[in-house]
């Protein structure tokens, strides 16, 4: 039988701390509003005799220098490699506020189908510094999942900083509470193995 959505959503206990931004790219930083509340579910996790999904590397893909002069913003992106059966990511990237800003974070694009950004916010909520997003399917895909290449998300960053500051930008696990967690989970809710490849940019 195949499970729906909120029957997965329910099974793998993906509790979000995050809050639905606001979907602006000006100057002003949006204020997010909490989301609500999720009842966390046991967390499931193969088991030994289960068969592992392919791995993937999941990437940082930033310009490694930005320059101030020329523009306060830039993009970075969630890179992903070839994934079979992608169906929800949940992570956590972690920057320095006082040298970047999140403004944005738009949809990805694995293989000309968009990636939904079902929720994103700061962790903790309304405190710049680390961000979780949560992706899914969306409905529009006709599908359950999502095979290919492109990227999770795309974040715009604003440059609050000075020529000579630099920040990383990290995926993180463990922060928050809920604990975030650095996840990508296919429709058998198999967690897809990844490698997460930081980035770090410096203002020039």
């Amino acid at each position: 039988m195949r499970l729906t959505r909120i029957t997965l959503l329910a099974l793998l206990g993906i509790s979000l701390l995050a809050a639905v931004a606001c979907n602006s790219n000006s100057e002003q930083e949006p204020t997010p509003t909490p989301a609500a509340s999720v009842t966390q579910q046991p967390t499931v996790t193969p088991t030994a005799t289960t068969p592992a999904a392919a791995s993937v590397t999941v990437s940082i893909d930033a310009p490694e220098t930005v320059k101030k002069s020329s523009g306060r913003y830039f993009h970075a992106y969630v890179a992903i490699t070839p994934v079979d059966g992608f169906f929800i990511a949940q992570y956590d990237i972690s920057y320095d506020p006082d040298v970047i800003r999140v403004q944005d974070v738009r949809v990805g694009d694995i293989s000309d189908t968009a990636t939904r950004i079902e929720e994103w916010g700061y962790v903790p909520a309304n405190t710049q510094g680390t961000l979780r997003i949560f992706n899914t399917v969306p409905a529009s895909a006709g599908a359950d999942s999502i095979s290919g290449e492109g990227y999770l998300a795309d974040i715009y960053f604003k440059i609050m900083g000075d020529p000579g500051d630099s920040s990383t930008i990290s995926f993180v696990e463990g922060l928050g509470d809920p604990a975030g967690h650095l996840t990508i989970v296919n429709t058998q809710i198999l967690e897809i193995t990844a490698t997460w490849v930081d980035a770090s940019v410096t203002i020039e």
